[in-house]
């Protein structure tokens, strides 16, 4: 439950949110390092969001 929820809620950041932010960054015309820091720090939180949920469900299971 707990996983599609997740699943879901990056799907939507990836399919709805992402796109505005893409607009947003090249308005701020960053060079490509910059650029780089950015797509980066995206996929960090995605991870962190991921391995989050993860530790969340082996507690669960461990409960049970």
């Amino acid at each position: 439950m707990v996983q599609r929820t997740i699943e879901h809620m990056i799907t939507t950041m990836n399919e709805h949110i992402a796109p505005h932010y893409q607009e947003k960054i090249a308005e701020l015309d960053l060079d490509d390092h910059s650029q780089l820091y950015v797509s980066i720090f995206s996929k960090e939180v995605e991870d962190y969001i991921k391995e989050a949920v993860n530790r969340f469900e082996e507690n669960q299971l461990r409960r049970s």
